[in-house]
């Protein structure tokens, strides 16, 4: 299979093109950190992608790449939630992970604790912005608000992954990442749908 053909990196691409053509729909202040995440993932997998196919070298872009996508997450998050309690916990819990990231640079240890850490504080964030908006006038309309359909799309990939990121270990590495690519299929269908079926609201 050509490389920028395999499925998930399709659906990454779709989900930041998709974004790209409908950014005018929704001018909010949160849409710019959305952009950076997808933006961030394509750049990332064509890298990754790249240097493997011709053996440009052994670069973990992803561990640099857990720095910008779970801090973009909460400043996506700091975007949409008006809870003042649910943003201390937020701001907590994305400090313990950029310290524990720094700290990462120096001693070594398992990538995987950072990504478990990681999936748990976006788990975590999108609970409580999901909690809020339950609790808000918004919940009529909640198909059609666009936080609503990357929160239970995070809400799946994320929460569903720490799992066998436990596990992985006992895992054979083709069963981990086949789980894990169809897992982020499930999360971009989910982002896409929600960026095509979403209406322009009130902004926050």
């Amino acid at each position: 299979m050509i490389p920028f053909l395999k499925p998930l990196f399709l659906f990454e691409l779709m989900s930041l093109l998709i974004l790209i053509l409908s950014y005018r729909k929704f001018p909010y202040n949160y849409m710019v950190f959305l952009l950076i995440i997808l933006l961030s993932t394509v750049i990332t997998e064509a890298l990754t992608i790249l240097f493997i196919k011709y053996n440009l070298g052994n670069i973990n872009f992803h561990f640099y790449y857990s720095f910008i996508l779970f801090n973009s997450i909460y400043f996506f998050y700091s975007k949409i939630i008006n809870n003042e309690n649910s943003m201390k916990l937020i701001r907590i819990l994305t400090l313990v992970f950029s310290l524990s990231w720094f700290l990462y640079l120096f001693v070594d240890g398992s990538f995987n604790y950072l990504l478990i850490l990681g999936s748990f504080n976006t788990s975590i964030y999108a609970f409580l912005y999901l909690k809020e908006l339950l609790m808000s006038d918004r919940i009529i309309n909640y198909k059609k608000v666009l936080p609503f359909w990357i929160s239970v799309s995070f809400l799946i990939f994320y929460t569903s992954s720490i799992p066998f990121f436990l596990i992985q270990k006992q895992m054979s590495n083709r069963s981990f990442y086949f789980i894990l690519k169809s897992l982020g299929i499930i999360m971009y269908s989910g982002i896409i749908f929600g960026l095509l079926c979403s209406n322009k609201e009130e902004r926050y």
